[in-house]
């Protein structure tokens, strides 16, 4: 009796984990722009204001949720086999076992690319004046210029790989026969393989583009103002940008293998040959990669 037994299970799980590639390009907020604003020739006592408020506002949310289960359950056998209660019995072997599990998980992150022109200040052209302004006149130019930008980004990863293995090749009961020959349990050549790969990186984050270069000029002047005037320009920028990377990863690795070729029960027998057990050889690796 000679069986053998051999496995090759391979498992691969990739994910993509939202990978997001957003681009923006042309004009995307400011680029070109331009502003005039002239106070002149106001009359006696008179009040002039001129408001500009620009407010630019980016609010990116990105949430990856990832979740991989591998259980794997084997069971493989040759052994627990039963001779007995024979005169004659030739050569006795039980079958090998060879098994490989390789196990390989991949998770990538997210690219966010931010490119051209721009989010934010690009190009902007400012003027501001007051002129020939009256007498005891009030005359403002107000400018107010915000950009905000948040991002927000979170990566949760769990992976749970379990791995249960029996082997037995053992367990045989060989009782009460005259003549038995040689008697051998196969062999047992196992190897179990792990591979956890995951990157919450952002690839590509161009955070550069994001303020346009500050590509921001302005002029103020008064000019040829009135008596007991007042005569006010101002500009405020205010640039904000938030960036907020989350990466929560858990990798659960459970790996059990109970590998057997004795345990054999020879007994009440008259003549028996010669006996050997089978060898066992275990390979187990586990590899886990987070960044």
């Amino acid at each position: 009796m000679n069986k053998i037994i051999v496995m090759r299970n391979t498992l691969r799980t990739m994910v993509a984990s939202s990978a997001l590639l957003a681009t923006l390009v042309g004009g995307a907020a400011y680029a070109q722009v331009d502003i005039s604003s002239i106070n002149g020739t106001t009359g006696p006592w008179s009040e002039n204001k001129s408001i500009w408020d620009i407010d630019h506002d980016i609010d990116i949310d990105i949430t990856n949720d990832s979740e991989i289960k591998n259980d794997q359950d084997i069971d493989a056998e040759t052994g627990r086999n039963e001779v007995e209660h024979n005169t004659s019995v030739s050569d006795f072997t039980t079958g090998d076992i060879d098994g490989d599990i390789y196990v390989s998980n991949e998770l990538g992150g997210s690219d966010f690319i931010v490119s051209g022109s721009d989010l934010g200040f690009g190009d902007v052209s400012i003027d501001l004046a007051n002129g020939c302004t009256g007498p005891n006149s009030e005359n403002e130019n107000i400018v107010d210029i915000d950009n905000d930008i948040d991002l927000d980004f979170r990566n949760y990863v769990t992976i749970h790989n379990d791995l249960d293995a029996d082997l037995n090749t053992g367990d045989n009961e060989v009782e009460h026969n005259t003549v038995v020959g040689d008697f051998s349990t196969g062999d047992i050549d196992f190897s179990a393989t792990t591979e956890n790969r995951v990157n919450n990186n952002l690839g590509n984050l161009d955070l550069g583009n994001l303020v346009g270069g500050n590509e921001v000029s302005g002029e103020m002047r008064n000019t040829l103002t009135g008596p007991n005037s007042e005569n006010k320009n101002l500009l405020d920028i205010e640039n904000d940008i938030d960036l907020d990377v989350t990466n929560h990863t858990t990798i659960h690795n459970d790996t059990d293998i109970d590998a057997n070729t004795g345990n054999n029960e020879i007994e009440n027998n008259t003549c028996v040959g010669d006996i050997s057990t089978g060898s066992v050889s275990i390979d187990v690796s586990t590899m886990n990669i987070a960044n």
